[in-house]
This record gives C-alpha cells, sequence and structure tokens, in this order.
C-alpha cells in the first residue's frame, strides 16, 4: 500500500516523466500542439521540437507532398537569435480513394525541426516560439483546418527527455548515402538506385519487390501512376509517369518505403542512372551542364 508521501512522490516523478507540451489547440477534425524537451532552448546550438498533429478517428492528415490533393503546411514565427530548420516527417502511406492517390496519415504524427541558437539570446531570457499551420483534414470529405501554436522556452536551461520526441525520431526514414540519379524520357522518370556498401540493407536492394517511392516535391512524379521496378546487378531503378516536362535541374529528396517496413530517405540527382541499376537499357540523354561530383545523402 503506497502511502500519502509515496504518492507525493509518485506524482512528482510522473511530472517529471511527462513529455511537455504546449496546451493543444483544436481545429475541426484535428488537433495539433508543440512538443518540447522541457523549457529548454540552446542559445548557441539545436533544440529540437515537434509539432504534433492528431486526426480525429477515421479522418486523415497529409504529408509535406500530399499527393493529388490535400495540404500540410507549417511556419514558425521566431524572435531574433532564432533559426528554424527543415521540417522532419514520419515516413507517409499511400492513401487512395474513389481514384485519388494522396500520401499522408490516418494516425498521430509529429513533425520534427531543429530551433537554431545564433548566440545572440541571453541565459534566462524568455522566448516565445509561436506557429502557425494551414491544412487539411479529410474523410470521405475534406475541411481545412487552421491552427496557431505558441510555447515559451527560456535560454540556457538544460534539455531533459522527451519520450514523445524520441519516439518521433524513430519514426523518421533513416538517411541513407548512395549514389542515385534519375533522367526523364518519353514522360516517364527512371530513378536509379545503387546498391549501398551497408551487408545489412543489401537483402532489400537485392528483392526490393513491394517498395515504393515517394517523392517530397509535388512536381516531379505522378502519385496515381505505377511503379514499374527493374532489377539490376547492383541494384534497382523505378520508373514513374512525370508529372512535368522536364526534371528539376538540382538535387531532389526521396522516400523508398520497402516492403519489409522499412524506409529510408535518399538524396537524388538529375543524372544518367547508375550502371548496374536496371535489367533494360535506358536511352540516357547528355548532360554536359551538369557537373557530377559527390553526392551524399
Amino acid at each position: 500500500m503506497v502511502g500519502k508521501i509515496g504518492w507525493i512522490f509518485l506524482g512528482l516523478a510522473l511530472c517529471v516523466a511527462l513529455p511537455a507540451t504546449a496546451q493543444p489547440v483544436r481545429s475541426g477534425h484535428m488537433q495539433a500542439e508543440l512538443v518540447t524537451a522541457g523549457a529548454a532552448l540552446n542559445p548557441h546550438g539545436d533544440t529540437l521540437i515537434g509539432v504534433r498533429l492528431t486526426p480525429d478517428v477515421g479522418w486523415h492528415s497529409y504529408w509535406i507532398n500530399p499527393g493529388e490533393t490535400g495540404l500540410a503546411d507549417i511556419a514558425f514565427d521566431l524572435p531574433r537569435g532564432l533559426m528554424v530548420g527543415p521540417i522532419r516527417w514520419p515516413t507517409p502511406e499511400r492513401l487512395p480513394y474513389s481514384g485519388v492517390v494522396t500520401y499522408g496519415y490516418d494516425r498521430p504524427i509529429v513533425a520534427l525541426t531543429e530551433l537554431h541558437g545564433e548566440g545572440h539570446l541571453k541565459p534566462g531570457q524568455d522566448v516565445r516560439v509561436r506557429v502557425h499551420i494551414e491544412a487539411l483534414v479529410c474523410q470521405q470529405t475534406c475541411e481545412p483546418v487552421h491552427f496557431d501554436l505558441q510555447a515559451h522556452l527560456k535560454a540556457g536551461e538544460a534539455g531533459v527527455d522527451n519520450w514523445v520526441l524520441t519516439q518521433a525520431l524513430k519514426q523518421l526514414p533513416s538517411p541513407l548515402a548512395i549514389e542515385a540519379s534519375m533522367v526523364q524520357k518519353d514522360g516517364y522518370v527512371h530513378i536509379g538506385l545503387l546498391r549501398p556498401h551497408d551487408t545489412t540493407l543489401s537483402a532489400a536492394f537485392a528483392h526490393p519487390q513491394g517498395a515504393y517511392l515517394f517523392s517530397e516535391s509535388d512536381q516531379i512524379l505522378s502519385p496515381a501512376a505505377p511503379q514499374d521496378l527493374s532489377i539490376g546487378p547492383k541494384g534497382f531503378s523505378i520508373k514513374v509517369k512525370a508529372l512535368g516536362t522536364a526534371l528539376p535541374t538540382t538535387p531532389q529528396y526521396f522516400v523508398i518505403h520497402f516492403g519489409d517496413g522499412t524506409a529510408r530517405r535518399i538524396k537524388v540527382v538529375p543524372w544518367p542512372l547508375p550502371a548496374g541499376t536496371y535489367d533494360l537499357a535506358v536511352a540516357q540523354p547528355e548532360n554536359k551542364a551538369a557537373d557530377r561530383g559527390v553526392w551524399l545523402a
């Protein structure tokens, strides 16, 4: 039996263990909140922060590239001395409905980013972080939702472990540095991925049946089009109907989701496909303007 003093200490322990979050805000059929590691803010480095989006049961939210329809826009409003990094999203799901294919989530997710202190904040200074969200949440119909969130942090305090943020990091696709390139020909994009040297990934790359490629840009691949897989001796390639008439001239990021449930985030450059990543010859257009260099994720 736990005595009165025991319950007091247990309550204090739970307060420490619980993740620090700003008050959740509801809009329509979704709830949003900021998640931080206590009230800590590193004035000279990076501080991890999350935006938790929870659609109602039966509803879904969207990825950075929502597919054929959808919206998920997160904008930070920060004081002088803070910058925000890129927003990192969990691996999405392919959500087809009535002939329309979208990318998103039918479950709660946490999008992550880092706040970077540039050294202008004084120790102990109070800092207010504001976030504005414009999104769609959908079931059989869609509705726009809007959120204005804020968190009050203090510069210079030591951070604490946060279970929500720790679990959210595990949901991100792991970055993978491989040789990967893409060409566009006759209305199709061909993306070649060279097998990595890491032997733990060899099986996934040697037998990639069931793999699906998500483009973070909504201007490259047709979400509703089938993805044709071609396996070569050194990797594989995927052929997908193109959305535009030409590829971007800069490297692009993709998430490859394998049939075993693992996911990797890769950088793909506009360049002829690596040899050995396809079993049928793909015509390689000249690209004299591009400097291949060394491309890493």
